[in-house]
């Protein structure tokens, strides 16, 4: 087989290797395998903070952690799939509590729809509009305006706040805090501390949520 030959064909592979490490390109990798660990256990485990917006009652004996990009098919069925299950059956009657991380590493749109999304929690609608980005059919600046209206917002006002990207440091800092937690892929959760990554089933993140509540 001619020198050239041979040479041409580890360069291509070794491009998809790199392509693939990257996470990014035609191969569209954006979330990990949409079924993989349910309770694996975890070294370091976020906690609330000051800058957290917490979804449901702040004394709820569970919280969940959930790192997402708000590009990320996989968070989408996760969004569309487990957690208005979840939400209505432990966020609605007290036990559990949600607090959303970015983790937006698959494009710079991953970004930008965060932005938004800060901008809107500036006028207290987070969670519509964190719920309705995950709706969108695409996301771009038309897309969150649209969003911004369809959720109540003063448009002005978020318009204003977009175009500064005023939240840009804060979404970076989520990022490099969940690396620091082993967050590489999305969606990743932390349920008292315990790592769930994957867009499972909500029956896998209840025996999770179940035996937490036991030990309360």
């Amino acid at each position: 087989m001619p020198l050239s030959v041979i040479l041409s064909g580890i360069m291509i592979s070794g491009a998809i290797l790199y392509a693939a490490m990257a996470g990014g390109g035609a191969f569209g990798y954006d979330s990990g395998k949409e079924e993989e660990v349910a309770g694996a256990p975890s070294a370091a485990a976020p906690k609330i903070n000051k800058d957290d917006i917490v979804l449901g009652d702040p004394k709820a004996p569970v919280t969940m952690f959930e790192y997402g990009d708000y590009s990320c098919g996989y968070c989408k069925k996760f969004a569309q799939g487990a957690a208005p299950v979840l939400r209505e059956k432990y966020v609605n009657s007290g036990k559990m509590k949600i607090v959303f991380r970015n983790f937006q590493f698959l494009s710079p749109e991953s970004n930008n729809a965060a932005n938004a999304a800060a901008c809107a929690a500036e006028q207290g609608r987070f969670w519509a509009y964190h719920d309705e980005l995950y709706k969108a059919p695409e996301l771009n600046e038309s897309a969150y305006t649209q969003i911004a209206m369809s959720v109540g917002l003063d448009v002005d006002k978020f318009s204003d706040c977009y175009s500064k990207k005023p939240y840009a440091a804060k979404i970076e800092k989520d990022r490099t805090d969940g690396s620091s937690y082993g967050v590489n892929s999305t969606p990743t959760s932390f349920i008292n501390g315990q790592k769930i990554t994957g867009a499972l089933p909500a029956e896998e993140f209840s025996k999770i949520i179940d035996a937490e509540l036991a030990k309360k």
